[in-house]
């Protein structure tokens, strides 16, 4: 889980910053039946865990999460929780990178 991992390393005085990478639904299901889950239903499962636990973290730790700054650990407020698009990073490399 996202946060308990923030949470992990802000207790122990670590900057953490978390860079969730999305994909096109499209273009990560084709890719992952092709690859290492052959089930259609299986695959749509493991999505939609992965999505909610992608939410939580933005919910709690994105730009205008609810936990920023409520840390005795984490008094910055800095968002903790950055989200980039795989084909944007892909496309553009560096250039999209160094923006972050």
């Amino acid at each position: 889980n996202i946060t308990s991992h923030i949470e992990f390393y802000l207790s122990r005085g670590v900057d953490i910053k978390v860079v969730l990478s999305m994909r096109d639904r499209t273009i990560s299901s084709r890719s992952k039946l092709k690859g290492h889950c052959h089930i259609a239903d299986v695959g749509s499962r493991e999505d939609k865990v992965a999505l909610s636990i992608m939410a939580e973290a933005i919910e709690k730790y994105g730009k205008h999460g609810s936990r920023l700054g409520s840390l005795p650990e984490d008094a910055s407020g800095k968002e903790r929780v950055i989200i980039v698009s795989y084909e944007g990073m892909m496309e553009m490399q560096e250039v999209y990178l160094y923006k972050l």
